[in-house]
């Protein structure tokens, strides 16, 4: 018994590496979707749900518009701790109009051990869907029929159809007539509002929401870097929503659309917000007030002028 223990402590001595490495899971990466099989033009969810120790620096590629034969819709990440580890699910909303077997590529993700200065890689798996066309599914796809016969118009019958069609013409003039001049009467000119006018407007709900209040500081910050990228997007027509932060500040530097005051404050401002949004950082209650000023300082100094001010009356 005692040879036994004795041989045992040895053991765990000279390789402590194979009891940690067969204890410890890093990470785990898992695609699904919604439904495996579904009609051309319809919409489904493919999430990548990620489980990993939380010390781990994890970075996602950068997806644009379509993966694979998809084309993306909407998508959305949630990030959550739980009994020691990390639970993070990236969704997105896809449509495609191709039909039969398609299958969503799969995604690779890098992390790293915080000490370690290169990056290691997980892939999920691919996941393949059926497609179907409308056609297909349709009872009647087969139901073709024949044409009709001639139907011959009698003598006695021209002066009363004719009647009728002449009827149906007056009371169609008639009415669009009265439609027409009803609807000129209503009709209220439209005020278009110019993108920085947008902003103030959803930078005020914003702050009346009062997520900071509630605890909830991550959508904050999610809810304020949509409402600078729209703005620029409709200010700038650059396509800001888009692009990742970093695409966005690579093509920012070629862009002659912004200052470089305008540049470098934009760039501060949403390297913060991807900070609070997916590296876990607490902003203290100056920095959340910064950043909000940030912001509407931004829209305040890069709005465009309405035309009446353009021409000084």
């Amino acid at each position: 018994m005692k040879k036994t223990g004795l041989f045992l402590l040895c053991f765990l001595v000279l390789f402590p590496g194979i009891s940690r490495s067969e204890s410890r899971t890093e990470i785990t990466a898992e695609a699904r979707v919604d439904q495996e099989s579904f009609r051309i033009g319809d919409s489904i969810r493919y999430s990548v749900k990620v489980v990993a120790n939380p010390d781990l620096e994890i970075e996602y590629p950068a997806i644009g518009k379509e993966i694979g034969d998809f084309e993306i819709k909407d998508a959305g990440r949630s990030d959550k701790e739980a009994k020691g580890k990390r639970y993070i699910e990236t969704w997105y909303i896809l449509r495609t109009f191709k039909t039969g077997a398609r299958t969503i590529p799969l995604v690779t993700i890098k992390y790293k051990t915080p000490g370690e200065t290169g990056l290691r890689s997980i892939d999920t798996n691919p996941v393949t869907v059926n497609v179907e066309s409308v056609y297909e599914k349709s009872p009647d796809k087969s139901d073709i029929r024949d044409i009709k016969g001639i139907f011959y118009v009698t003598r006695r019958l021209v002066i009363p159809l004719g009647l009728i069609i002449a009827l149906i013409v007056i009371a169609l003039l008639v009415g669009g007539i009265y439609l027409k001049k009803r609807l000129t009467s209503l009709m209220i000119p439209e005020v278009i509002k110019l993108p920085h006018e947008i902003a103030f407007k959803r930078l005020e709900e914003l702050k009346n929401k009062g997520l900071v209040e509630k605890g909830l500081v991550k959508e904050f910050y999610f809810e304020l870097s949509d409402i600078l990228r729209r703005y620029i997007e409709d200010r700038f027509n650059l396509r800001a929503p888009e692009m990742t932060t970093e695409e966005f500040l690579i093509f920012l530097k070629s862009s002659k659309s912004l200052s470089v005051d305008h540049k470098y404050l934009l760039r501060e401002f949403l390297s913060h917000c991807d900070l609070v949004k997916f590296a876990k950082y607490g902003p203290s209650p100056k920095e959340i007030e910064k950043s909000l000023l940030s912001a509407e300082s931004f829209v305040d100094q890069t709005k465009e002028e309405k035309e009446e001010k353009k021409n000084g009356i």
